[in-house]
C-alpha cells in the first residue's frame, strides 16, 4: 500500500455487486460524489447484479470504505471490504443484501 501525500489524486476501482435497484444505485453513486475527497466518478462496465467504476479521490481506499459502510440506502444492507495486492491498486468490493422480509427482483 503506498502513502497518500496531501492533495494527491488517486483511483480507487469499486465493484457493486447485487443492486438490482436503479433508484439504490443512483442514492449510491449520489452519496460517492458527497464523500470527503472524491472529486469525480466513472463508469467502467454495467451487467446485471455487477457495476464496476473508479472512483478518483485524495482519500485513501480505507477512508472511502468507511464512507460506504455508513451509507443508509433504504431496504439495503452494505458490507464492503478493500482488496489490496502487491501488484495493483486497491479495489473496493461493495455488496448489497435486501433488508429482512424485502422480496428480491
Amino acid at each position: 500500500a503506498g502513502i497518500i501525500h496531501e492533495g494527491e489524486i488517486i483511483k480507487l476501482a469499486i465493484t457493486i455487486l447485487n443492486l438490482r435497484d436503479y433508484k439504490g444505485f443512483e442514492l449510491f453513486k449520489n452519496n460517492i460524489l458527497k464523500a470527503r475527497g472524491v472529486k469525480a466518478i466513472h463508469y467502467n462496465s454495467f451487467s446485471r447484479d455487477k457495476i464496476e467504476m473508479v472512483v478518483e479521490t485524495s482519500e485513501g481506499a480505507q477512508a472511502l470504505k468507511q464512507e460506504i459502510m455508513n451509507m443508509d440506502i433504504k431496504d439495503w444492507k452494505i458490507e464492503a471490504a478493500v482488496a489490496s495486492g502487491w501488484f495493483s491498486a486497491d479495489r473496493i468490493e461493495v455488496r448489497f443484501f435486501p433488508v429482512e422480509g424485502q422480496v428480491k427482483q
